[in-house]
């Protein structure tokens, strides 16, 4: 009996990035439904974003299970003991991968593809192991892609399905995804139809995407002056942003944060509506499908859009945008989001909740 064919697939990066790559693991899978796919995640080798990650409470990655259902295994190496490294390393080792996959943006350095190939070699991979990555294939306008493109330019490539000069179907890949993507999500339970909620994620992990706490506290009370029917607006995010509600003095506002993951996904699945900071909880509300408006600044238009159809993005175009920062404003203003008026997100909120 002929063994069957497994493949190596590294994804790094948050919860954010984690589901950009949810797209192309579900075109790898309808192409090759045979396929034994075994996955490999942590979070960044970046130091600053590590202790950024560390200051909120995130230590851990609990959405894994968002690909329970569409890879063989998974294993985090985020705190890999040295037993558990001994362990994985002597799997990898085992099962011989012949194809490895490393999933990143459009954008990402060569220095950084070296950095994965490495540790991939640490766990033990073989150095004759075929290696598929997006440094691997001629883009000559990376900046237009949505971070999602990435690893399906690297699914793509492994498939020998790459677009021929002049055309792509990279972004109509996307597409179909996004307008599929009611089919592809997990299915949870109605909490309450009976009480309407809002929910807001005004944490972030860095400064410039902040749209500013005092615009979340007017924007809850015009909410709820507006939509009679919206019973709560609950705050959500890791366990160290509970604090933010105390900002907030309606009674009807209260705290969500730190409470089970899958949980989260239940609440967000059934909101009426959902907004926030550029970050992983509004990737993962664009994807649960729930009526999503992000508040975004202006280093990335568009490569970070939350993949869903009920998705309103929002940000002030300004003279200094996109400046493709990671980690700052170079201008040290971030008006592209502190901008943004609250009247313009009720307004994008009528237009969700009443059309």
């Amino acid at each position: 009996m002929k063994p069957k064919e497994k493949i190596l697939i590294l994804i790094s990066g948050g919860l954010g990035d984690f589901i950009f790559n949810i797209p192309a693991i579900d075109i790898l899978r309808s192409a090759r439904p045979n396929l034994e796919i075994h996955c490999l995640h942590y979070s960044s080798f970046s130091l600053t974003y590590k202790a950024k990650v560390k200051s909120r409470s995130i230590n851990s990655s609990p959405w894994s299970f968002l690909l329970e259902d569409k890879v063989h295994d998974f294993t985090n190496l985020d705190n890999l003991g040295f037993k558990e490294f001994l362990k994985l390393r002597k799997k990898i080792k085992k099962n011989k991968f012949k194809n490895i996959l490393i999933f990143s943006a459009p954008i990402i350095r060569n220095n950084s593809i070296l950095k994965k190939r490495f540790l991939l070699y640490f766990l033990g991979t073989s150095i004759f192991s075929n290696f598929f990555s997006v440094v691997d294939i001629l883009n000559k306008n990376p900046k237009i892609l949505h971070k999602a493109i990435g690893p399906i330019m690297v699914i793509k490539n492994f498939l020998k399905q790459l677009p021929i000069k002049g055309h792509s179907p990279l972004n109509n890949s996307l597409s179909e995804y996004i307008s599929d993507n009611d089919k592809k999500m997990r299915n949870f339970k109605i909490l309450d139809n009976n009480n309407p909620n809002l929910i807001f994620f005004p944490g972030f992990n860095f400064e410039f995407k902040d749209w500013g706490i005092e615009n979340y506290i007017k924007l809850s009370e015009l909410s709820l002056e507006r939509f009679k029917n919206i019973k709560n607006i609950y705050i959500a995010g890791p366990p160290k942003d509970k604090n933010i509600v105390n900002n907030f003095k309606n009674s009807k506002v209260s705290s969500i944060c730190g409470i089970n993951f899958e949980e989260l996904c239940q609440y967000i699945h059934n909101a009426s509506c959902v907004i926030g900071n550029d970050g992983g909880g509004m990737q993962l509300s664009g994807y649960l499908g729930a009526k999503t408006i992000v508040l975004s600044n202006g280093s990335e238009p568009n490569l970070v859009t939350p993949l869903g159809k009920n998705v309103v993005e929002l940000r002030r175009n300004i003279n200094c945008s996109p400046c493709f920062s990671y980690t700052f404003c170079p201008e040290n203003h971030s008006k592209c989001v502190r901008d943004i008026s609250v009247q313009q997100v009720l307004k994008s909120l009528d237009n969700l909740l009443i059309g």
